[in-house]
């Protein structure tokens, strides 16, 4: 994102990308068999990320989706999502599997798209 008032490096992404790969290559097969696929999921939101870092205009929206399609991804991977939170306010939308879904892909997507800078 162009909200950088001095010359900062962009690609930060790239080494972050590399060090988790360097990382599941050290871990136990066992663990690494979690570590793979959570990678995989991640692809949309890096994709996006570098195409912003090497110039092209990536928008809020477009950044958001991307974070949904990989919060999408890890759940189907995993089949893990936010379940009951112990708060009578909130249980009714995690009480059923779609509004969970829904729910962790808000979340998750959420916070993965924010940006200060925006």
């Amino acid at each position: 994102q162009s909200a950088h008032r001095v010359p900062t490096p962009r690609v930060g992404g790239i080494a972050i990308f590399y060090g988790f790969i360097a990382g599941i290559a050290l871990l136990p097969s066992d663990v690494a068999a979690y570590a793979v696929p959570l990678l995989l999921s991640c692809i949309a939101v890096f994709v996006g990320g570098l195409c912003e870092d090497i110039g092209r205009d990536v928008s809020p929206k477009t950044r958001l989706i991307l974070s949904f399609m990989s919060a999408l991804c890890a759940i189907a991977v995993f089949r893990a999502w936010i379940g009951p939170l112990g708060s009578p306010y909130l249980n009714w939308i995690t009480s059923t599997l779609f509004g969970a879904i829904v729910f962790t892909v808000l979340i998750l997507g959420g916070v993965a798209a924010c940006d200060k800078s925006d």
